[in-house]
């Protein structure tokens, strides 16, 4: 069992060994994967309460986390946050809100001059917010992740 003071009590050796040699690379991801995905709620609270409102809230309400693939991470229990685009959410323009847009030639429906836009951060600050608190949460929750898998696993042979 990992405890939340770090203490680890081992009962049935042959289990224990048992399942942490069949613990897969896409079971790791999973684990991690959920652990990072709940130690990023804080980061996202803190960037729905900076990001600017628009006229329709489509960012705000776009801000949020996505589970990566295995197969498509390029590492294990990747986690993405930040606008999400596609499945009903409009977050497409986060990143020009986010770094702006500087002198965009004319174009489009804008014919005759070019256009700016400043940036407005909103993910940076509030990673630097909430820096502190992912890190001790991610810690947390990887052990919660863990000890319930190993419960999962173990069943009898396990002693909480």
């Amino acid at each position: 069992m990992i405890g939340t003071t770090g203490g680890v009590v081992v009962t049935g050796i042959v289990e224990l060994d048992r399942m942490l040699r069949g613990m897969t690379p896409e079971l790791n991801n999973r684990i991690l994967g959920a652990a990072n995905a709940e130690a990023a709620k804080p980061l996202i609270a803190a960037a729905k309460s900076i990001a600017p409102q628009g006229k329709t809230g489509n960012l705000k309400k776009s801000i949020g986390s996505v589970k990566i693939s295995q197969r498509k991470a390029t590492e294990i229990g990747t986690v993405h946050v930040g606008p999400r685009r596609g499945a009903g959410y409009k977050g497409h323009h986060g990143h020009l809100v986010e770094f702006g847009a500087s002198n965009r030639p004319p174009g489009g429906w804008n014919k005759t001059t070019p256009t700016t836009m400043p940036s407005h951060p909103f993910m940076k600050p509030a990673l630097d917010r909430t820096e502190l608190i992912i890190l001790t949460k991610q810690k947390e929750y990887i052990g919660l992740k863990l000890q319930a898998y190993m419960k999962r696993s173990l069943g009898k042979a396990f002693i909480k």
